[in-house]
């Protein structure tokens, strides 16, 4: 057909440590809403970005002046900063907030569409997960893959 296309991905953070403020971000997030992130059974990560960077990523790319000279496909990658470990993050607002009454315990993918509904401002890039993983008898250690 020879129109030149392009692809834009979003790479997983190459650190693995979670960093403290995001953390912090977070639990100041479990204070907004109210409410706690139930992630048992969730193993893995999920890697973000500040969703500003994202979307200038994605402008300045579909904006540039860069001429097509092909009907070739471009492939243009962001490497996502950031990491977070669910093992780390349930920890760290467990030693936080876990003792604290009144909060509601929620579903975590239900918890993390309510912190962006409310202002979070983060993207999440991609996600490395094990849910489920815990199981009982022959479905022990056995959990649902997801990989974005």
């Amino acid at each position: 057909m020879g129109v030149p296309s392009r692809v834009y991905r979003f790479l997983p953070a190459t650190q693995t440590v979670t960093p403290v403020a995001q953390l912090e971000e977070l639990v100041r997030m479990v204070d907004i809403t109210n409410a706690l992130p139930d992630m048992s059974g969730w193993e893995g990560r999920m890697d973000m970005v500040p969703a500003s960077q994202a979307t200038g990523f994605v402008q300045n790319a579909v904006l540039s002046t860069r001429q097509e000279t092909d009907s070739s496909v471009a492939f243009t990658h962001y490497t996502s900063p950031v990491c977070i470990n669910f093992a780390e993050m349930c920890a760290f607002i467990e030693r936080e907030r876990g003792g604290t009454k009144g909060l509601e315990n929620m579903p975590g993918l239900k918890w993390i569409g309510k912190i962006k509904r409310m202002g979070w401002g983060w993207f999440l890039t991609s996600q490395q997960a094990v849910v489920g993983a815990e199981g009982e008898g022959k479905n022990k250690g056995k959990g649902m893959e997801s990989r974005r």
